[in-house]
């Protein structure tokens, strides 16, 4: 279930972005998002929180394989 918040949050988040670009007449916000569901490791590095783990790295090229001249 978790997941499926996220996938709903990230959707809201880019509807939002959308209206907020589509009222100031130019795209000023653009964002990708990656998601990927799997097991990872979480550990606090110098009081920052931090993931690793192969799912980690698949999410992030996930994100990085979308066209970058594509908007939102």
């Amino acid at each position: 279930m978790g997941s499926l918040n996220a996938i709903r949050a990230a959707l809201n988040i880019l509807a939002q972005i959308r209206r907020f670009n589509d009222g100031a007449g130019e795209q000023l916000i653009m964002l990708r998002i990656g998601a990927h569901v799997g097991p990872c490791l979480a550990v606090t590095l110098n009081e920052r929180l931090d993931y690793f783990g192969q799912s980690v790295n698949l999410a992030s090229r996930l994100q990085g394989w979308r066209r970058r001249t594509r908007s939102i």
